[in-house]
């Protein structure tokens, strides 16, 4: 732990205080979440900044990487299920419940739109989101001009496959 020397100014002593830093503790040890259900840390790396945005219950915390200090808490009365998914976009973070996926700028709520129930996991893919289901794959635009569009489908999956997962490298 650091420790700083902080000087009260009507007593004029000097004494110690440790610094820690902003992250919940249990978040340090990578692989901990808050809830078992919790998607994985995103991490954005916008204009050679370093930010992890991490699901906590039905809100998220983002934190500067460099510094582990808090800069956003993402919530909204509109966000009342637990987050399942989290992806990010840009300088955007876009996190979905069962029923809904919602892009958030900053912490604030930016648009909603709803989801099929069953979605197994979400992934940017240029300016859109792929949301994987185990009997199809569906691509989401995330422009403003066409997020209120229906998902288009992408892919229908045979009844004998079941997907669990989907990658792609980063750009």
């Amino acid at each position: 732990f650091r420790a700083k020397c902080v000087q009260e100014e009507k007593e004029g002593v000097h004494r110690l205080e440790r610094m820690e830093s902003q992250l919940f503790s249990f978040y340090r040890h990578f692989g901990v979440y808050a809830t078992p259900q919790a998607p994985p840390p995103v991490i954005q790396n916008f204009n050679g900044l370093v930010f992890v945005s991490i699901s906590v219950g039905n809100a998220f915390h983002t934190y500067d990487a460099n510094r582990l200090k808090i800069v956003f808490v993402g919530k909204d009365e509109k966000l009342n299920e637990n987050i399942k998914h989290m992806a990010t976009y840009k300088e955007k973070v876009v996190v979905a419940t069962e029923s809904r996926i919602f892009l958030f700028s900053r912490g604030k709520l930016i648009r909603h739109i709803p989801l099929s129930a069953g979605c197994i996991k979400l992934q940017t893919f240029g300016n859109h989101l792929l949301a994987l289901y185990k009997d199809r794959l569906e691509l989401i635009s995330v422009n403003k001009r066409d997020w209120y569009n229906k998902p288009k489908l992408l892919v229908s999956f045979p009844s004998d496959f079941t997907p669990h997962t989907l990658l792609h490298p980063p750009h």
